[in-house]
């Protein structure tokens, strides 16, 4: 009477388990977990409690970002999140740069004067060449934004610009992997004062555009675009990845929670 209970429990405390977290306390980046590349992280920085990114250079954009070294299966669905900070202080600066929403056209673009923003993605490759990121943006205009629909893929290799304004400068970045549907779905909640709150946006996108994958790297990170960003200006920190097992690997944990019990209850 006691083994169904008991079987339940195995597996889902084993599913559980299955989470991988990174809070960004030791020293040190851990590279038993990520993975860099040269062309994307000259202007990273890990500092002891969270990571940055930084930019001397106000004429072109700069880049700091790192990638998950276990790549993300495309037959089963997991998720990963990440909390992301922009200094209410820190204003950028620069040329103009315009951001095409497709649905509108001409003055009715969002035009920047510089921006800094943080992000979490999907790409094909550590050169970034086919890539998805759901966007935490700060422009000129003192106003942020979140973007969930970033890609390589729209308008000639630019974006699916679905601007929301957010008013919180601390935020949680989801992505959702739906293996059934082929969909990565994004999510911002806000984020103020460490505590969970409500969510600010969403939105979809079907994978297969980025080509015939069977797997991703999922990345976090940042960048600016035409202003200098002293460290700290952006930070992300605690990030979490939850892989769904599959089918045959809860079938293992249940035969193994069984075997347990027999031997327990001989």
């Amino acid at each position: 009477m006691r083994l169904v209970p008991c079987l339940s429990i195995w597996v889902v405390c084993t599913t559980c388990c299955l989470a991988e977290v990174d809070d960004f306390n030791s020293p040190l980046l851990n590279t038993n977990k990520w993975l860099f590349s040269e062309d994307f992280s000259q202007n990273f920085v890990h500092t002891n409690g969270y990571i940055t990114f930084q930019s001397t250079n106000a004429t072109t954009p700069q880049n700091g970002y790192i990638f998950w070294k276990e790549k993300m299966s495309l037959s089963n669905n997991w998720n990963a999140k990440i909390q992301s900070y922009i200094n209410p202080s820190f204003v950028p600066s620069g040329v103009p740069i315009r951001f095409p929403i497709p649905s509108l056209s001409g003055s009715n673009d969002i035009v920047l004067n510089g921006v800094i923003e943080t992000a979490i993605g999907i790409t094909d490759t550590l050169s970034g060449s086919n890539y998805y990121a759901n966007l935490f943006l700060k422009g000129n205009n003192n106003q942020k934004y979140f973007n969930p629909n970033f890609t390589t893929i729209d308008s000639g290799g630019n974006t699916d610009a679905n601007f929301v304004q957010v008013q919180s400068d601390k935020v949680l970045l989801e992505i959702n992997y739906d293996s059934s549907a082929q969909r990565l779905y994004s999510y911002m909640y806000d984020y103020s004062d460490d505590i969970l709150g409500s969510i600010i946006g969403s939105d979809s996108f079907e994978v297969s555009q980025l080509g015939s994958l069977s797997e991703v790297y999922v990345f976090v990170g940042g960048d600016t675009f035409t202003t200098i960003a002293p460290q700290g200006s952006a930070t992300l920190d605690n990030f979490e990845i939850v892989p769904e097992p599959s089918a045959l690997s809860l079938l293992a944990i249940g035969l193994g929670g069984l075997a347990v019990m027999r031997r327990r209850r001989s």
